[in-house]
């Protein structure tokens, strides 16, 4: 005679990753969705230099932003351009990244050339959303459940 007795912990740790992935996926395009934001209030709220200049985009009159603020809006093309590419599990597999991103053009020269932050490392947006990010990390922490 022999009994065999089970344990069903693989079963458990499965289930204990899909809930941590689902929790890392929620975070990351939480605080993905918090920069976009962040990004949008600094052009928004930007502080202006007080001498318009001529617009490069159309023939209206443009006041732009101060050194080292982030650029203010003109046609609205830069600040329509940012999109989010957010983390996803399919397939059983978890995409760990979420992306903001645009691909406009002058975007680069904007926040080097010109000092007009507002995505870098060195923007309000950045500062702002490593901050939340850093304040929501606890939901997804494992130590904080044990």
């Amino acid at each position: 005679m022999k009994v065999e007795i089970k344990s069903n912990i693989e079963k458990k740790i499965s289930e204990a990753v899909r809930l941590y992935d689902a929790h890392t996926i929620r975070h990351l395009n939480r605080v993905a969705n918090h920069f976009r934001n962040q990004i949008d209030k600094s052009m928004v709220s930007t502080q202006k230099q007080s001498k318009s200049v001529k617009s490069s985009v159309s023939n209206d009159r443009h006041f732009p932003s101060k050194e080292g603020f982030p650029p203010a809006i003109d046609s609205g093309t830069l600040r329509n351009s940012i999109k989010i590419r957010p983390a996803t599990s399919m397939g059983g597999q978890t995409k760990t990244s979420a992306f903001v991103m645009t691909r406009v053009k002058y975007a680069k020269f904007l926040e080097g050339s010109l000092n007009r932050p507002f995505m870098s490392e060195n923007s309000i947006a950045f500062k702002n959303t490593k901050q939340y990010a850093e304040k929501i990390a606890r939901d997804i922490s494992i130590r904080s459940r044990i």
